[in-house]
């Protein structure tokens, strides 16, 4: 049996950028993507990470990678 879920996304934040994720709670999705700046458009490749957070913003910018 297949299930089938469908994602609404209220934005996406490159590495430089996470400063303004929201200061909310919810379910997030780490994604390795493709940036064109010429179409200033994402393409996602994979889902590497899906976590959950009291407060978004707070959990990704203590994350080791962005704190090392």
């Amino acid at each position: 049996m297949t299930t089938n879920f469908a994602l609404n996304f209220t934005g996406y934040w490159r590495e430089p950028n996470i400063g303004g994720m929201p200061g909310c709670s919810g379910i997030y999705g780490v994604y390795a993507c493709t940036y064109d700046a010429y179409a200033k458009s994402v393409s996602m490749q994979r889902l590497l990470h899906i976590g959950e957070a009291a407060d978004i913003h707070d959990r990704v910018a203590n994350h080791e990678k962005w704190s090392e």
